[in-house]
Parts: structure tokens; C-alpha cells; sequence
């Protein structure tokens, strides 16, 4: 725990992000977890860049792992890419985007979480539910 803290303070380097960003599509849990999203909490330009930028990995955990974490940082910023990765062809990773549009209660996000309770997947249905449910808009309760 005192390792991932410590790593705050060189989240402004920019090969640390890109580590961090990496460790985001490990195949072991708790390198994952040792990497997650609590260095991004102290996040710089960069690191919000790169997350962005694993969006648009071919690794899927790394995407939906990085969905995740921008929803964990709480930056409106990412909801225009996140409601672009509501139509990926991989649940995972629909679900992450929509988990992550929840966290930031963006309410720009209606329409695309509107679209998501058509879902073919449960899980990105439960998930847009949710999400709109976290939205201060009264027309989401009929949806």
C-alpha cells in the first residue's frame, strides 16, 4: 500500500504513467490492484492523456481497465470518449465505460446511456442503469 502512495509523487514522469497504464492490463490481479487507480488520484495532464489513450488498445482488459480509471478520477473530460466506448464490440468493455460515466454523473452522458439499456449484454444494461440513475435528470426514470 505504501508503494502505490509513494508513486504518487512521480506521476508527473511520464514513463511512470505509462507503467502505471501497462500494469492497468496485467494478467495478474494483484499487479492490477498494485497499479491501480489510486496513482492516478494525484494525475497530471499525462496521465489522463494516457488513459485516454488505452482506450484505443487491442488489449481488452487494458481498456477496460483504463475506462475504470477515468471514471475513478472523476474528470468530466473523459465522458465524450467513454460514451464512444459504450458501442465496442467487447461487454467488458461497454461496461466498464458505462461503470465509469456513473462515477463522473456527467449528465452530456444521457443519451448515449439511454441507447446502452438496449444492450444485448445484462451486465452494460445494469450498468447504464445505474448510470443514469447517478444523472439529476427526472427523464431517465421511465427509460
Amino acid at each position: 500500500m505504501g508503494g502505490r502512495r509513494s508513486l504518487g509523487k512521480y506521476v508527473d514522469k511520464a514513463d511512470v504513467v505509462r507503467a502505471l497504464v501497462e500494469a492497468l492490463a496485467d494478467s495478474h490481479p494483484f499487479v492490477r490492484l498494485a497499479g491501480g487507480v489510486e496513482p492516478f488520484a494525484l494525475a497530471s495532464v499525462q496521465a489522463f492523456s494516457s488513459l485516454t489513450e488505452a482506450l484505443s488498445s487491442k488489449r481488452i482488459r487494458q481498456r477496460s481497465a483504463a475506462a475504470d480509471a477515468l471514471g475513478q478520477l472523476g474528470d468530466r473530460r473523459a465522458t465524450g470518449i467513454l460514451c464512444k466506448t459504450l458501442s465496442s464490440r467487447n461487454g467488458e468493455i461497454r461496461r466498464s465505460a458505462a461503470e465509469a460515466l456513473a462515477h463522473l454523473g456527467d449528465p452530456t452522458a444521457f443519451g448515449a446511456l439511454i441507447r446502452a439499456l438496449s444492450d444485448s449484454d445484462a451486465l452494460v444494461r445494469r450498468a447504464a442503469v445505474t448510470a443514469l440513475g447517478a444523472l439529476p435528470n427526472p427523464e431517465a426514470i421511465p427509460s
